[in-house]
C-alpha cells in the first residue's frame, strides 16, 4: 500500500492549552453518562461519542461555545465499577475547571462527573531522554491496517513534534463503529450517520531531541478523531 503524504505545517498548540498545559485525570458515573445520553438522543452504543457529549454539556455548557475547554485529545481508560477514568490534556487546574463546570456546565451533564476524582498536573518542562510510549489512534484517509503502515505514518509525526520513534509496535487492531453528526443544514438540523473506523493501538520507544518542542507539542495529540478518544500520546518511564 502506497501512503501519500502531504507537506505539513508544524503541529501548532491549542492557545488554550499551551499557556497552561496540564495532565487531567477524573471518572465519570456510567449510569448518570447513559442517562444524559438518552435525554440528548445520543446513541449508547458509541461510548466515545457519548463520552464527547458529555463533556461539552459539563464543561462548555448546553450551549455552543466558542472555544472547546474540555480535555482534547483523551483516552477513556478501562472501566472501573461503576465509572468511566478519563486522563486528558487540559488547559487549565482542577480548581479553575471545577469553577468552569460550576459556572457554565450544563445541570445534568456536569452532575457525570465524580469531582472527588477530579486532579490536575502540570505537564513537565523536562523529559528523560528516552520514554515509553502508547497512543490509540485512527487513521482512515488513508485506511491504514498494518503495524508497518501506522510506523511509517507516526515517524514524521513524531519528528515534528520533537522526537524519534527508536521501537514502535502494534498492540491491537480492530475497527470501530463510530457514530457522527453531519455538518447544520439550514434549520439547524445535524443528521447521524455511522461509519468504521481502524482503531490502532500502538507502543514503543521514544527519544526526545528538542525538549521546548516536544513540551509544547505533547498535547496536540496524532492523527484524527482527538474529540473522541483517539490520538493522546501517554508517556512512562523505562525504568
Amino acid at each position: 500500500m502506497i501512503i501519500l503524504r502531504r507537506r505539513r505545517p508544524p503541529p501548532v498548540p491549542r492557545t488554550d492549552i499551551a499557556q497552561e498545559p496540564h495532565i487531567v485525570r477524573f471518572e465519570l458515573d456510567e449510569q448518570l453518562l447513559l442517562n444524559y445520553a438518552r435525554r440528548v438522543n445520543r446513541p449508547t452504543e458509541d461510548i466515545n461519542y457519548v463520552v464527547h457529549g458529555a463533556l461539552c454539556g459539563a464543561i462548555n455548557g448546553p450551549v455552543a461555545a466558542a472555544v472547546d475547554h474540555t480535555p482534547r485529545p483523551y483516552s477513556i481508560e478501562p472501566k472501573r465499577g461503576g465509572t468511566y477514568p478519563i486522563v486528558g490534556y487540559i488547559g487549565e487546574d482542577a480548581e479553575k475547571l471545577k469553577a468552569r463546570i460550576a459556572q457554565f456546565g450544563d445541570v445534568e451533564a456536569s452532575q457525570i462527573i465524580h469531582m472527588n476524582t477530579l486532579f490536575t498536573k502540570p505537564l513537565p518542562k523536562e523529559w528523560p531522554e528516552h520514554v515509553g510510549f502508547s497512543v490509540r489512534v485512527s487513521q482512515e484517509r488513508p485506511f491504514l491496517r498494518t503495524e508497518e503502515e501506522y510506523v511509517d505514518w507516526m515517524t514524521p509525526l513524531f519528528e515534528e513534534r520533537g522526537a524519534t520513534i527508536d521501537e514502535a509496535y502494534m498492540v491491537d487492531f480492530g475497527i470501530y463503529r463510530a457514530c457522527r453528526r453531519s455538518h447544520p443544514d439550514a434549520s439547524g438540523y445535524r443528521s447521524e450517520h455511522w461509519t468504521n473506523l481502524p482503531d490502532a493501538r500502538m507502543a514503543g520507544i521514544l527519544r526526545i531531541n528538542d525538549q521546548a518542542l516536544f513540551g509544547s507539542t505533547l498535547p496536540t495529540g496524532l492523527g484524527r478523531q482527538k474529540f473522541a478518544g483517539f490520538g493522546m500520546v501517554k508517556l512512562h518511564p523505562l525504568s
